[in-house]
Parts: C-alpha cells; structure tokens; sequence
C-alpha cells in the first residue's frame, strides 16, 4: 500500500483508520478498554480495496484478483 500510495498518505490512511478504529471499538463497547492496530490495519486493507475497485481499467485482472 505504501508503494501505491505514498509514504504520507499511507501514514495518514494509517492514523486516521487506527484512530478512528479505536474510536468505534470504543463507542461501540464503553465499558471495555481497547486499543491496538488491528483499525489501521484493516483501514489500510479497505484503502487497497478502495483504490482497486476505483482503478479496475488501468489494473486489468490483477485488480480482480486482489478483490476476491
């Protein structure tokens, strides 16, 4: 991902999907304390999916590969 996007979007697609990830795990359990990179982890993932789905033209049947 870092290759496709860049050094400051991947680390900008990392932090905001790793807080925003730590966000929801929190709002969505008050009680439990969460943290972890499993958010910006996935979020990076969704960026891939995102970014393969938009470009399918350009990446042929490789795209179609990564998104199944």
């Amino acid at each position: 991902m870092e290759k496709t996007a860049g050094s400051q979007r991947f680390l900008a697609i990392y932090l905001i999907a790793g807080f925003a990830g730590n966000l929801a795990s929190y709002g969505l359990s008050p009680n439990a304390l969460s943290a972890g990179a499993s958010g910006a982890i996935f979020g990076l993932g969704g960026a891939l999916a995102v970014f393969c789905a938009r470009h399918r033209d350009l990446l042929g049947p490789s795209a179609d590969r990564m998104l199944g």
